[in-house]
């Protein structure tokens, strides 16, 4: 019975401290008592003045701040223009909703010379669409990174794979005083950079490029975060350097040492562990290889995406990062330099060179149940050892000039060049009906490749007297070579019907050269009421030889293998006029459109001395609805189409043995897939109690889909 009344009296005791939350609400005026909407009122503890919370007056003036534990606190409201309101709270011994009244704001109209105000320190300020932190308010600790900082302040959140989210949506860019930093890649600024740098932390949404040369909103947004360096950052040089070791032979190294002027930015970064951390993401691997430039202008033209892959097997792609560990036990060493400087008041320099190491050994054991018609399935059990390496250098460079206030040139390059190494072994079986074996399959490959591109692209863009009127023209090529060598040995048994054995040693190369030329040509054109017309026409054409024998060896003997070499040359054409109409309001912006794509492939396969000559032709429409409920509740919904083209090699009637149980074969008949694409994504922030609100719905149609039969 003791007992029993302790625990209640603990359950009690624990029900009332739990219960010790308040509710504050007020109402932010101006000086003629009329309501003051979006004023940043923050509550900060009275010791050390720290954010305990913020959020930003509604329509009518009024804030409200909920779950705020009892404590003495100062209640500071600001305003651009206005003089700050600072007033203290002390909350009674019994939580209740405390109404904090008014708080009248007068415009600041004098300004003294020579005079220093010492007071609380100012978290954070909302203006208008951009959320600043004062990074002296945020505490981290000695030797603090960027990603560190981050993860101190209301309102964004840190994954674990160093993935940023601000306000619910996660950040695509981090820049460095307005910058890039290292192409396009969050993790490198936030992972390398440290913490006692940045003075603040600005985010925001930033335009596209397009809406921002013309003056048109077309709805498409990218979540940014700029990182504004102290003064003193910007007049000599910094950086940290971290080594460690541990059990298990396992190390990790990173350096990153910086050097920012007014008009010049260098960095150099190095890293090096074996305990699977990659430090790069998905796209910034795009961005070290160049794979992301589309130089017929990407989705310039108008109505859906292009989703195209002109074949040709790389040399051999580094693993990715692409959330989470790595499989397999990874070793990865890479470093680069970073140099970006305005050359005059009219052209700057945007630079960076990066290489990648990657090693990795990856074991699995694998049984799978193959469930067929009929009750015919079947189990198939694998067990098999990959271990690759990939080096990969990158540089990239752009220039742009601004040639008057109505003309400018960007000229844009990235070479590439990687070497890859591969091998592969696996045992496998194949278990029927009642477990009978029906075959068994011992396999091993070599592959030892080399690839190198480089890609080019000049953009030159006018914007006429007229505002909401400009012309854009992008002409680009790209170069491309990967040779390859590869072996396949396997050792195979069936049994399904009488034993038979069959016995494989092969040997086979592949050169591949690519070149690519593009153009791309937009016009836009106001209607009047905030309502634009857009005219755009891509072109591109892209040229592929791929030269693959393959070689039975044994016996001492070497006999090409007709049915399963592989040479042809294909020659792709796209052509794609198209329009677009744009509707900006203040609150909600629309645009529609619709490209018409005419794809023609021509390619000889040899020595099948097969002919490919195909034409395809696709009506892609597209709708874009943007809707500001406030400026931190947004509604977006996209439908899109695109086509994904059959590449030369689904195409060609050529033999795959690579796996000799599961053997392809290319279909000539193929028609492209045609994807509709719709989503639907709100996000909603809730600066009172920094609830962050993320709901999103996609379908995917596709007609035509390209598989495997």
């Amino acid at each position: 019975m003791n007992m029993l009344c302790l625990c209640l009296f603990f359950l009690g005791v624990s029900a009332a401290a739990s219960a010790q939350k308040y509710v504050l609400r007020g109402m932010v005026i101006d000086s003629a008592a009329r309501p003051l909407p979006s004023a940043t009122v923050m509550l900060l503890q009275r010791s050390d003045s720290s954010l305990v919370a913020f959020q930003v007056s509604g329509a009518q003036g009024g804030f409200e701040m909920k779950n705020v534990a009892r404590g003495n606190y100062f209640v500071k409201v600001t305003y651009t223009g206005l003089v700050p309101l600072s007033r203290a709270v002390r909350l009674p011994e019994q939580p209740s909703e405390v109404d904090l009244g008014r708080f009248q704001m007068v415009t600041l109209t004098t300004q003294l010379e020579g005079v220093v105000v010492r007071g609380e320190i100012n978290p954070v300020t909302v203006k208008r669409d951009t959320i600043e932190y004062n990074v002296t308010a945020f505490k981290t600790k000695t030797n603090a990174t960027v990603e560190d900082l981050l993860k101190k302040m209301p309102g964004i959140d840190v994954e674990t794979d160093g993935t940023v989210k601000a306000q619910g949506e996660q950040v695509r860019r981090v820049m460095v005083d307005g910058r890039e930093f290292f192409g396009r890649d969050p993790k490198i600024a936030t992972r390398n950079l440290p913490a006692d740098a940045i003075n603040k932390v600005q985010v925001f949404d930033k335009k596209s490029d397009q809406a921002v040369f013309s003056g048109i909103d077309d709805g498409q947004r990218e979540k940014t975060i700029n990182l504004e360096l102290k003064e003193e950052k910007r007049k000599g040089a910094f950086g940290t350097l971290m080594a460690g070791a541990g059990t298990d032979s396992r190390w990790q190294g990173r350096l990153s040492l910086n050097r920012f002027r007014k008009n010049e930015q260098l960095s150099v970064l190095g890293m090096g562990n074996n305990i699977n951390e990659q430090g790069f993401s998905f796209e910034d691997y795009f961005n070290f290889s160049g794979a992301s430039s589309q130089l017929a202008g990407g989705r310039a033209g108008g109505g859906g995406a292009v989703n195209i892959n002109v074949g040709g097997d790389a040399a051999g792609g580094i693993p990715l990062n692409t959330g989470g560990r790595q499989n397999g036990i990874v070793t990865n060493v890479a470093g680069g330099v970073n140099f970006n400087k305005d050359l005059s008041k009219k052209t700057t320099l945007t630079s960076s060179y990066f290489y990648n190491q990657l090693d990795q050994t990856v074991s699995t054991a694998l049984s799978r149940i193959n469930y067929l018609p009929g009750g015919l399935d079947y189990t198939f059990r694998q067990n098999s050892r990959q271990q690759s390496t990939n080096d990969s250098h990158r540089a990239h460079w752009a220039l742009e000039h601004k040639i008057d206030s109505a003309n400018s040139l960007k000229w844009s390059t990235s070479v590439t060049y990687a070497a890859s190494r591969s091998r592969f072994a696996s045992t496998s079986e194949t278990y029927g009906v009642n477990a009978q074996l029906q075959n068994t399959s011992t396999r091993s490959t070599r592959s030892d490749g080399t690839s190198g591109n480089v890609t080019s692209a000049l953009l030159y863009r006018h914007r006429f007297a007229k505002k909401g009127r400009t012309f854009s023209a992008n002409v680009g090529l790209t170069l491309s070579q990967t040779e390859s060598r590869g072996t396949l040995s396997s050792e195979n048994e069936f049994f399904s019907g009488p034993t038979a054995e069959q016995s494989i040693l092969q040997e086979n190369t592949q050169d591949n050269t690519n070149q690519s030329y593009s153009a791309t040509l937009s016009y836009t054109e106001p209607l009047g009421g905030r309502k634009y017309l857009e005219v755009n026409y891509a072109i591109r054409t892209n040229q592929n030889e791929v030269d693959r024998p393959v070689w039975d060896v044994g016996n001492g003997g070497r006999s090409l293998v007709d049915s399963l070499s592989n040479r042809f040359d294909s020659d792709y054409l796209y052509q794609r006029p198209g329009l677009n109409l744009r509707i900006n309001r203040a609150k909600y912006n629309l645009a529609i459109g619709a490209g018409y794509q005419i794809t023609s492939l021509q390619g000889n396969v040899e020595p099948q001395n097969a002919r490919i000559d195909r034409t395809f032709q696709n009506l892609l429409p597209s709708a874009r609805f943007n809707y500001d409920f406030s400026s931190t509740r947004h509604l977006r919904v996209d439908y899109e189409t695109s086509v994904q083209e059959p590449t030369i090699q689904q195409l060609q009637p050529v033999i795959n043995n690579t796996d000799p149980l599961n053997i392809s074969l290319g279909n000539p008949v193929l028609k492209p897939a045609y994807v509709h694409t719709g989503s639907l994504n709100y996000t909603s922030f809730d600066q009172a109690r920094l609830v962050s609100l993320f709901a999103f719905f996609s379908a995917v149609y596709m007609k035509d889909a390209i598989t495997n039969a």
